[in-house]
């Protein structure tokens, strides 16, 4: 598959795909080195001090800070930056200093140098800097809202409004008696919080199409089921509010299920391209079985025999790598230019990235069922086990491959000087 000839270096789309594609590659990179590292622990003497425990953050950030909030920040920028050279060159800036932020925060991870809580490991000066970077990046956004080059809405003020917290709260949660890696006065995750956490990635979603500027095709539609996921969103503060998050646990995640069949429903009322259409169905199939799932391992009898096994591993692979990631691609092909729409049209790489995860999904929860079955067998390393580590790996390995492919037909040698790596 060859690329548009005069496909432009600098325009919106390809700036964004390049580093966010960029960051999806290297950290399946790293997510396969700790594949590795399960099915031969041995493997690891050769890293000397960079231990499993250390390279895990890089993995997790990588994907969260790196390749799922990239595409959310190319949308604000299509949203309120004008298509120009002027403010191209500015979102190349920024994309920059973003990875360089990432990249140090990398450093200081593998350094050993952490909070200890999942997704929040930042700490000391990479910390101060990935506040500094979202404050500039919030200014910027406001410095072009206030020039009024393009026409705004007063939902962009609201989303403006939303956003100038986002850097105090990141500085608040990341302090380290906020939120403690162990925290024995808690009791975990519950359903509510997960419905409220849930809800929050439907709402995202659900401005993605109006951001993208998508014609519409049914208003009223559109109009309904904003109703109804604000009614869904109350009924979720009433039960953390007044004390019945516990009493109905179950039941309030179990809600969440009358979103499967509304989901497409909404994002049918806009006209994606072909492309798009791809993504928008890898979406809807993993989302509903992250739902689904999700219901599941919340049944009180099931919990615990899932809770701390690869049951887990196997569901937050389900929402990162295939929700999240075909969230993702489909705001990416949208976007000003074409050329990433030509790169991820590709069927091959599509469906090598579908099946990686589907064998992923598979070994682990295996894997998760026999460590319910039999506690600390996992440990054991039997036939079986590694059987499944190696599957596992496998799929790591074809992901792997499919995100390099498309990050490297978006960096023929004379653009790569405008690249992640």
């Amino acid at each position: 598959m060859s690329l548009p000839q005069e496909a432009g270096e600098s325009d919106l789309g390809s700036v964004t795909a390049r580093y966010s594609l960029g960051w999806l590659t290297a950290a399946n990179a790293v997510g396969v080195l700790l594949a590795v590292l399960l099915l031969h622990p041995d493997a690891g003497r050769f890293l000397g001090g960079f231990s499993y425990g250390k390279w895990i953050p890089l993995h997790l950030n990588f994907q969260l800070y790196g390749w799922n909030a990239l595409p959310l920040v190319g949308l604000l920028f299509n949203r309120f930056l004008p298509d120009s050279p002027e403010a191209n060159r500015q979102i190349s800036r920024l994309f920059r200093c973003w990875s360089l932020v990432l990249l140090a925060g990398g450093l200081s991870w593998l350094m050993g140098e952490s909070s200890g809580k999942i997704f929040l490991e930042w700490s000391g000066w990479p910390r101060l800097l990935l506040l500094g970077l979202l404050a500039s990046l919030w200014f910027v956004l406001l410095a072009h809202r206030m020039r009024g080059k393009k026409k705004f809405a007063w939902p962009d003020d609201v989303l403006l409004l939303a956003l100038a917290s986002v850097p105090p709260a990141l500085f608040w949660a990341s302090r380290p008696g906020v939120y403690p890696a162990i925290n024995p006065a808690s009791g975990g995750p519950t359903g509510v919080s997960l419905l409220g956490s849930s809800l929050g990635v439907l709402l995202v979603f659900g401005i993605v199409p109006r951001s993208l500027n998508l014609p519409r095709l049914c208003t009223n539609r559109t109009r309904w089921l904003g109703w109804l996921w604000s009614a869904h969103f109350l009924f979720f503060l009433v039960l953390e509010f007044t004390g019945h998050s516990r009493r109905y646990d179950v039941a309030a995640l179990g809600t969440l299920l009358i979103w499967i069949p509304l989901v497409p429903a909404y994002t049918g009322s806009f006209a994606w391209t072909a492309v798009g259409k791809i993504w928008k169905h890898s979406f809807f199939f993993w989302w509903t079985a992250l739902v689904a799932t999700g219901c599941l391992l919340f049944i009180p009898d099931f919990l615990q025999r899932a809770k701390f096994s690869n049951l887990l591993v196997a569901h937050s692979h389900l929402a990162m790598a295939g929700m999240l990631t075909s969230s993702g691609m489909l705001i990416l092909v949208h976007l000003r230019g074409q050329v990433v729409a030509a790169v991820l049209a590709a069927r091959r790489e599509f469906w090598l990235w579908q099946g990686g995860l589907l064998l992923q999904l598979l070994s682990l929860t295996t894997l998760g069922l026999l460590e319910g079955r039999a506690a600390f067998s996992f440990f054991h390393h039997g036939s079986i086990f590694q059987i499944l580590l190696g599957l596992r790996l496998a799929g790591g390995l074809a992901m792997l491959f499919a995100s390099l492919v498309w990050f490297l037909r978006l960096n023929p040698p004379n653009i790569c000087k405008d690249s992640v790596l």
